[in-house]
This record gives structure tokens, sequence and C-alpha cells, in this order.
């Protein structure tokens, strides 16, 4: 949810009060990333009239997210943005965007790994979800703790918020995650 939020936060910072929007899935099932479309759709289209999800297309790899953007660039040529639910449909639909020069769609997508970082430094990517595993770990733990010793109740789900990983957060992210500055990985 936290990052379906941010997500159409992201859209809006773009002045896109109104897209037409592609979601690019998984092919393969996981109960997580259908939660993700499930909060995307929420909190976009559901709570902003404006937003329109034209499209929900599945991919298992870089190379076929590639191809599934390439056909979502014939299909509506008017496209906005795309949402992808995870790094390797987010690294496909980018190269589609560099090899199309779409500089006014938004691509949004959730990930943070290197790649990812770089293509947000580099102005593909506008945004990510940070799905750091370590912060949720944590946050566990302190949950469990106040649980056992002072027998306080959470509501269920429980979310953790994550960081959005964009232009100005991402040097910072990159060193937190990787413990050595992106400049280093976008040289190789």
């Amino acid at each position: 949810v936290v990052s379906g939020r941010q997500m159409s936060e992201l859209l809006l910072r773009k002045g896109k009060s109104k897209a037409k929007i592609a979601i690019i899935d998984a092919n393969f099932n996981m109960h997580a990333l259908d939660l993700r479309v499930a909060a995307f759709k929420f909190m976009t289209a559901d709570q902003y009239p404006g937003f329109e999800i034209v499209a929900n297309e599945k991919a298992g790899s870089i190379e076929d997210a590639l191809k599934v953007t390439e056909n979502l660039f014939t299909a509506h040529p008017d496209l906005d943005a795309i949402f992808a639910t995870y790094s390797s449909a987010l690294i496909g639909a980018a190269r589609a965007k560099q090899s199309r020069k779409k500089a006014d769609l938004v691509l949004t997508g959730i990930d943070a790994d290197r790649e990812v970082c770089k293509l947000i430094k580099l102005g593909v990517v506008d945004g990510s979800g940070v799905n750091n595993s370590y912060p949720f770990g944590v946050k566990c733990v302190e949950v469990a703790h106040e649980y056992m010793t002072q027998k306080k109740v959470f509501l269920t789900p429980f979310y953790v918020p994550a960081p959005l990983l964009d232009i100005n957060t991402v040097d910072a992210i990159y060193q937190q995650l990787y413990g050595e500055p992106l400049s280093k990985y976008r040289s190789k």
C-alpha cells in the first residue's frame, strides 16, 4: 500500500492528474506482487478519476518486459505511465522507454537493485519503492517485543513505511544498501 501511494503521488508531482497507465507484473504467482498491484490500483485509479489503468501485462524477464513495453507503446501511443511490480519488469520497461525516446512517460516500480538505481540516476526511471528487508525485519522484532513485553496489539496487516527511491534519494539509498557510492557501479 505504501509503495502504491508513493507511485500515485509521484504521478501527481509529475503533473499527471490524468494518466493512462499500464501495469507490468510478473508472469509467476507471488502474493506480495498481487498486493502491490492491488495497492497501486487502489491508490491510483480508485482514488483519482483521471487515472485509468489501460493494460495489465505480464513479463518473466527483462527481455519479456522490453517486448511487452514495446507492444504497449504500439497499442497505446498516448500511454502516460507504467508501473512495474519488480526489478526485471522495471528494467525492461526502462530499456524500451530509452529506445523509443519516451521522455514524458512516467516510469515507476518496486525494487532498488543496482541497475534500477542507475536508471533512476540517469532519469529513465522516475521512482521506485525500496524493497529492503532489513528495516522490515527490525520492525518485526520491535512489534514482537512490544507484544510480548507490553501485550500491545497491532492492526493487521502491519505496514512498514519504505522510502521512495528517486533522483533526490538514490545516492544515499544506494550507499546504504550497497556500501559504496552509486558512481562506482555506474562506471562499470
